[in-house]
C-alpha cells in the first residue's frame, strides 16, 4: 500500500491527497489512474481552478484534447486571471489546429503575465506561422530577454530576423544558442547559412563542418559544404574535387530523388569542367523540380543548365 493510498484510506474525501496523489501519479506516466484522482479531487472540490488544470494537462498527454481544451476553459472561467491555464489552453488549441483562437489566449495568458517568457515564444512561433515576422521578432525578444539562456528562444528569434533580412541580427542569435547549445547540429547549419549569405565563406565552412561531425548521416551539411567549395569566387576557398565527394555522398544518402543536392552535385562537376557530366545531372535536378511544381527552384536550375551548356561554371 502507497502512503497516498493509506492517507486516503484515513481522508477518502480530501481533495488535496487525491490531486497530490494524482500529480504524483502523472509524473509517472499512470495518466488514467491520474485522471481518476483528479476527478476525485473535483467531486469534493468542483470550483477548484487548480486541478482543472492540472486534469486538463493528464488528458493532452493521453491526447484527449477536447476533454483537455474543456477542463482548460473550466480553469479560466472559474479563475479569469490564471495565465498559466491561457497558456495550456492555447497549446491545446493549437493541437487541435486552431492557431487563431491559441494566439488569442496566448494573449491573454501574456496580458495577466507579462513576464511570461514561455508564452512570449510560443506565441512567436505562431505569428511566424503565420507570416507576421514583425510581430514575432517582438515576442521572441521578449522571451530572449526574459530567458537569455534558452537556446531554442535565440535560434527562434534568429529565424524570425533571418526571415526579415536582418541577418546581422540573426547571426548574433544564432551565436548565443550554440554557445548554449554547442551540440545543436541544426544550429549550426542555420548560422552556416546565414554567414553564407553575409559573404564569410570560411566561417561557414567551419560550422558546416561542425554539423557533419555532429550528424554524420545528414546529407544537408555535406551540400552546403560542397556548395560554397564549388561556386565561390575566391580560389583559395574553392575546391571542386572535394565538393564533388561530398556532393556524391550527399545524393546517394537521398537515393539521388533531391533536387537542390543534384543541382550542387552539377555545379561541382561543373567547377571541375566535368560539363557534360554537369549537364546530365542538372537535367536530373531540373526534372525532379519540375515534377514537384516547385517553380522558383526549376528557373533556378535552369539558369544552371544553360550556363553548363555554354561551358560556364557558377561563381557565387
Amino acid at each position: 500500500t502507497s502512503l497516498g493510498e493509506y492517507m486516503l484510506s484515513l481522508t477518502p474525501d480530501s481533495a488535496q491527497v487525491h490531486n497530490s496523489l494524482a500529480s504524483a501519479l502523472q509524473s509517472q506516466g499512470k495518466l488514467d489512474e491520474a485522471i481518476t484522482h483528479y476527478r476525485k479531487a473535483l467531486q469534493v472540490r468542483p470550483h477548484d481552478a487548480l486541478v482543472y488544470n492540472d486534469l486538463g494537462a493528464a488528458l493532452l498527454a493521453k491526447k484527449d484534447v477536447n476533454e483537455a481544451i474543456a477542463c482548460y476553459r473550466k480553469a479560466v472561467n472559474l479563475l479569469p486571471d490564471f495565465a498559466e491555464a491561457y497558456y495550456n489552453l492555447a497549446n491545446a488549441l493549437q493541437a487541435q489546429g486552431d492557431s487563431n483562437q491559441a494566439i488569442y489566449n496566448l494573449r491573454k495568458a501574456i496580458n495577466f503575465k507579462p513576464d511570461y517568457a514561455d508564452a512570449h515564444n510560443n506565441l512567436g512561433i505562431l505569428l511566424s506561422k503565420q507570416g507576421r515576422f514583425d510581430e514575432a521578432i517582438i515576442h521572441f525578444q521578449k522571451a530572449a530577454r526574459l530567458k537569455s539562456d534558452n537556446a531554442q528562444i535565440h535560434a527562434n528569434l534568429g529565424d524570425a530576423l533571418q526571415l526579415k533580412g536582418r541577418l546581422d541580427e540573426a547571426a548574433n542569435h544564432y551565436r548565443n544558442a550554440l554557445r548554449l547549445k554547442p551540440d545543436d547540429a541544426d544550429i549550426c547549419i542555420k548560422l552556416g547559412v546565414t554567414l553564407e549569405a553575409l559573404r564569410k565563406p570560411c566561417e561557414a565552412i567551419s560550422l558546416y563542418r561542425q554539423a557533419m561531425s555532429l550528424k554524420p548521416d545528414w546529407p544537408l551539411p555535406l551540400n552546403g559544404l560542397a556548395w560554397i567549395l564549388a561556386t565561390y569566387p575566391d580560389p583559395n576557398v574553392r575546391d571542386a574535387k572535394q565538393a564533388i565527394e561530398l556532393a556524391e555522398r550527399a545524393a546517394a544518402m537521398t537515393n539521388h530523388q533531391d533536387a537542390i543536392i543534384l543541382n550542387t552535385l552539377a555545379a561541382a562537376y561543373a567547377a571541375a569542367g566535368r560539363f557534360s557530366e554537369a549537364t546530365a545531372t542538372v537535367q536530373k535536378a531540373l526534372d525532379i523540380a519540375k515534377a514537384s511544381r516547385n517553380d522558383q527552384l526549376a528557373d533556378f536550375i535552369r539558369r544552371q543548365l544553360e550556363m553548363y551548356k555554354q561551358g560556364k561554371f557558377i561563381k557565387q
